[in-house]
């Protein structure tokens, strides 16, 4: 019935549609909605080459950001192995500091002990000394009788002063390890403070490499994921990109295939074919080129069910045009159609979609 209504309404004015717009023009709605698309598909690649450069951009960023990263934590690990081995030599010289005050501590104890003999020794040469004196004022008159006793009182002297001059020789050389165990102590006390000083400021210097190179990380971790996000929105404009180019593309194709039909009906029309229309390769091939419009259509509807709806109003405007066409062969005197040119009932069986079925084909259904 509504191949029927059609034909009805074609029929009144099918010489000047056939002049005017049936086989040479494409229905409106497909024009504009190719109009429309190239229009979206050309913001989309602006916005594509946009977001494009934005991402290339953030990756360039990322890849600088995550080279300081690596160069702060190189120069923090160098710093980290220099502490260390401050550290260490800081340690040492504390230890060896400790080391020369313990031999200063034992020194000092020897020099004590041979300043405290020599000391001794000292008195006991003065005492006796004093004594010799005496005894020798004493004894001036009686010396023959108090030689040999003189003689081994300077003999026991003599021996207190070689016994004095050794104790004061080890008395010296025990000054001597004392001052340089002094001065030992002393370097290496300077050398401890100068290895601990140097120490603080590489432990210092470490804390400040550590701070650097957790903003690096810190920068690069913000840089990667700005870097991705940019690429996602990059990725996302280039699919909106080539869905607006697939879109274009489509609808191009659904106009070639309008066109192709108009044509192929209009080659039917004007078929010199002597015998029946059903035996017209023309008519199968206007039906052919009828389902691959068919088919284009609903590759549309299946690729942008949006798209579809603008274009679905041209498929009336379509077949009202290649019915009243096809009548015109079919039934060129009207005699399937009454007195206020409505198509008969067998209109449908003789023009419509009974013709499908004389060429054993299937017409394919556009969703409308």
């Amino acid at each position: 019935m509504a191949l029927l209504s059609l034909a009805s309404a074609a029929r009144h004015d099918v010489q000047q549609q056939r002049e005017s717009e049936q086989a040479q023009v494409v229905p409106r709605p497909i024009s504009r909605a190719l109009q429309k698309a190239q229009r979206n598909a050309e913001a989309k690649l602006v916005a594509f080459e946009q977001a494009e450069s934005a991402a290339n951009a953030a990756k360039a960023e990322q890849e600088e950001t995550a080279s300081r990263k690596m160069s702060k934590m190189e120069e923090m690990k160098a710093k980290t192995t220099a502490s260390q081995t401050q550290v260490a030599t800081s340690r040492q010289a504390m230890a060896d500091a400790e080391k020369a005050a313990s031999q200063h501590m034992a020194h000092s104890g020897e020099f004590e002990a041979a300043l405290a003999e020599w000391n001794a020794l000292s008195k006991a040469v003065e005492g006796m000394e004093m004594n010799v004196t005496m005894k020798e004022e004493a004894m001036a008159a009686t010396l023959a009788q108090m030689k040999k006793h003189l003689e081994a009182l300077k003999d026991a002297l003599d021996g207190k002063k070689r016994d004095r001059d050794a104790a004061e020789q080890n008395m010296m050389e025990k000054t001597n390890v004392v001052l340089s165990a002094n001065k030992l102590k002393a370097d290496a006390a300077a050398d401890a403070a100068t290895a601990e000083q140097a120490a603080q400021q590489l432990q210092k210097e470490l804390r400040q490499s550590q701070a650097e190179f957790d903003k690096a990380v810190s920068n690069a971790t913000k840089a990667e994921a700005k870097s991705k996000e940019a690429a996602n929105v990059a990725r996302e404009a280039k699919n909106k990109h080539e869905d607006g180019q697939r879109t274009v593309e489509l609808i191009k194709k659904l106009r070639k295939a309008v066109d192709v039909f108009y044509s192929s009906v209009d080659d039917f029309v004007e078929s010199e074919h002597s015998g029946g229309i059903e035996s017209d390769p023309k008519l199968t091939t206007a039906f052919e080129m009828y389902n691959l419009m068919a088919t284009t259509f609903l590759e549309v509807q299946k690729f942008s069910p949006d798209l579809f709806e603008e274009v679905k109003s041209a498929v009336d405007e379509i077949e009202r045009n290649s019915v009243a066409a096809i009548a015109e062969r079919c039934d060129p005197t009207g005699r399937l159609m009454d007195d206020n040119d409505e198509p008969k009932p067998e209109f449908e069986a003789e023009c419509g979609s009974g013709l499908w079925g004389k060429v054993n084909m299937t017409r394919l259904e556009i969703p409308v």
